[in-house]
């Protein structure tokens, strides 16, 4: 018979039906939990600059509004930008005031309005850019990060959920080209979806990226 030792190892419990948990932190932040999430990500990350606007070449292209989030901190990696936006939790700040967040987390407050896409691409001083697209998934409901399918010098394809930032002409953008004058060396910006002006103020569940 075998002998057996207790441990104070575990192995970890798994989540399912992420999505519930994620649309009902969103419902119970307020209208602008976006903005204090991402502005106190991005000031922990060393931004000296914070810029909120709209991406102006799908304006252009497609006639589209959508949100910009620019800041100038220290930028992550692809194995960085996958680690934090496919991870679901909440802040790592606690509950606090005004000049905190609400440790909700940035990609709580802002997926449910941007169901079907939000990119993210970031520049880390010395690398070149890597870039992330969170989108829901229509037939599950879950989010995650979309795929690429790439096809390498040998012709064998790999799978992958960074990519770097390319010419969509589909969405009427130039990834690379979202990064702003005066971010320098390193940063990261976050393209939300399509802006609904006569939606409510947090832009609603009809917001896309189109």
């Amino acid at each position: 018979m075998a002998t057996r030792k207790s441990s104070t190892r575990i192995h970890a419990m798994q989540s399912a039906g992420t999505q519930h948990f994620v649309e009902r932190t969103y419902r119970e932040g307020g209208v602008f939990q976006w903005v204090r999430e991402t502005l106190m990500n991005a000031l922990e990350a060393g931004a000296r600059h914070v810029e909120y606007g709209i991406e102006w070449q799908a304006v252009e292209r497609k006639g589209v509004y959508r949100r910009v989030i620019a800041d100038d901190g220290k930028g992550m990696g692809p194995e960085e930008l996958e680690e934090f936006f496919n991870t679901f939790g909440g802040g790592s700040k606690p509950i606090g005031e005004a000049a905190e967040n609400f440790g909700v987390g940035s990609k709580t407050s802002l997926l449910p309005w941007n169901r079907h896409g939000m990119v993210v691409v970031s520049w880390v001083e010395g690398q070149e850019p890597s870039m992330v697209w969170l989108q829901q998934d229509p037939e599950t409901g879950e989010y995650g990060l979309k795929i690429w399918s790439v096809e390498l010098d040998d012709g064998t394809q790999s799978i992958e959920t960074t990519t770097r930032p390319y010419l969509d002409e589909e969405h009427g953008c130039d990834w690379a080209a979202v990064r702003p004058d005066w971010m320098g060396a390193h940063g990261t910006v976050i393209v939300r979806g399509r802006v609904n002006w006569s939606g409510n103020a947090s832009g609603g569940a009809t917001s896309s990226l189109r």
